[in-house]
C-alpha cells in the first residue's frame, strides 16, 4: 500500500516538475500496474515464507540488502552516481547481513 500511495504522490507531482514522463497509453499504464501488482505480489509472497521458515531478524538482515541492491543496479544500468558516503553505508549494509546470516548459521537457527 505505501507504494501505491508514494507512486500516487510521485505522479501528482509531476506536472509542477514540468516532468516529460507522461504516460497517456491505456496500454501502458495497465503494463504498468500490471508489473506493480505482479513484482509486488511475489515480493511478499517471498518474504512471507522466508518469515514462516527462518527467524524474523534473520529475513530483517537480509531484506536490509534491497537498497544496497537498487543502489548497485541504479548504477549500473541508470548510469547514477554513488557518493563516499553511500559506498560506505552500502558496505555497513553487506557486512552488517553478512554477519548475522553467518553467525546464524554457524549456530544452526535457520
Amino acid at each position: 500500500a505505501s507504494s501505491l500511495i508514494g507512486g500516487a504522490v510521485i505522479f501528482l507531482m509531476l506536472p509542477i516538475t514540468n516532468s516529460n514522463i507522461i504516460v497517456t497509453s491505456l496500454e501502458s499504464w495497465a503494463l504498468i500496474i500490471g508489473m506493480a501488482f505482479i513484482f509486488n505480489t511475489i515480493a511478499l509472497y517471498l518474504y512471507y515464507i522466508a518469515l514462516r521458515t527462518t527467524k524474523a531478524w534473520v529475513v530483517a538482515s537480509v531484506i536490509s540488502m534491497q537498497a544496497v541492491v537498487s543502489a548497485i543496479l541504479a548504477y549500473f544500468f541508470l548510469n547514477q552516481t554513488l557518493s563516499t558516503l553511500q559506498i560506505i553505508g552500502a558496505l555497513v549494509i553487506m557486512g552488517a547481513s553478512i554477519f548475522v546470516t553467518y553467525e546464524s548459521m554457524q549456530k544452526k537457527e535457520i
